[in-house]
């Protein structure tokens, strides 16, 4: 929503300047719109990314890999019970996300069982490659 990500950059500005004076740099994790209203994941997208541009912070784009999950295989159960929160494999995808984004490298494997590994690799790949998308734009 208009209103939405004019606030969004408003209060990345204000949080920026004292993260600044704390000598680090912003990090803005992008989330999702709720289940209802999954058809606003470009919006959101767009959202976080002028906010983070805006200041120059790090993007850590969970949205994006969600999307880019769901394009292998749109019956993941990213979304949690209450159709809002992450799932716990929703979870994982976001982490897998921000930890490739803070130390440009993607993160160790995980040990998981066997019949989840194949899951547990396209959750992977989907992190990877969105954020590769990003930092190649």
């Amino acid at each position: 929503m208009p209103e939405s990500r004019r606030l969004l950059i408003a209060y990345t500005r204000r949080f920026d300047a004292e993260i600044k004076k704390a000598g680090a740099r912003t990090a803005l994790y992008m989330v999702w719109p709720s289940y209802a209203r999954r058809g606003d994941f470009a919006g959101v997208s767009q959202s976080y990314a002028a906010a983070a541009n805006d200041v120059k912070a790090l993007l850590l784009p969970a949205g994006d890999a969600w999307r880019a999950a769901w394009a292998t295989d749109a019956g993941l159960p990213l979304y949690g019970s209450d159709g809002f929160h992450p799932s716990p494999m929703g979870t994982y995808l976001a982490a897998l996300v921000i930890y490739e984004q803070i130390f440009a490298s993607p993160p160790p494997a995980v040990p998981v069982p066997a019949t989840a590994q194949p899951v547990a690799d396209l959750l992977r790949r989907a992190a990877h490659e969105t954020v590769v998308a990003l930092t190649s734009r």
